[in-house]
């Protein structure tokens, strides 16, 4: 007996499944789905970073004062420190006395801008003076000091009328 088919063509090709198209449709379905839930998690994590960026800028327009305040006190603390460092070095080379018989011996009409210690036993005294005579008067209280020994001295005379003058010493 011979079959004879009175289906269309077009009927017929619709009922063989093809199952490489199926499986290609369900791996680019798959692979969408997984890239759209991947981009999902990205963006869920950009906003958390931008929630996150907000809150520490708002912390940190609070905080600007107080950030501010802290570096000041930082600077103070440093100036503080270097002071103390500086006290120390006069007390332990024992340069009060010096600095006492420097204050003793200076006339009034001097002023000392200047004391530098260049050298552990040398010092620079740097001033202005209303007269020779006071700068006269200064190196003969150093030369009959115990504790100082003059070694040079310079002056000069400004527009003022006063006289600009250093004057280096050995401590003995």
């Amino acid at each position: 007996m011979t079959k004879v088919n009175l289906l269309p063509g077009w009927l017929k090709r619709q009922r063989v499944i093809d199952w490489r198209a199926i499986a290609l449709v369900v791996l680019l379905v798959s692979a969408a789905t997984l890239a759209i839930f991947r981009h999902y998690l990205v963006i869920q994590e950009v906003e958390l970073v931008r929630a996150e960026l907000q809150r520490v800028s708002e912390e940190q327009v609070l905080l600007r004062p107080s950030l501010d305040r802290r570096v000041q006190l930082q600077a103070e603390l440093q100036a503080i420190r270097d002071k103390m460092t500086f006290l120390e070095r006069i007390r332990a080379r024992r340069w009060a006395p010096v600095l006492a018989e420097v204050a003793r011996l200076t006339p009034v009409n001097v002023q000392v801008l200047l004391m530098e210690f260049s050298n552990p036993d040398d010092l620079v005294l740097t001033g202005k003076a209303g007269s020779l005579e006071s700068i006269a008067q200064l190196m003969v209280g150093i030369d009959r000091s115990g504790l100082l020994q003059r070694s040079a001295v310079k002056y000069a005379r400004d527009d003022d009328g006063r006289y600009d003058f250093e004057i280096r010493c050995r401590v003995r």
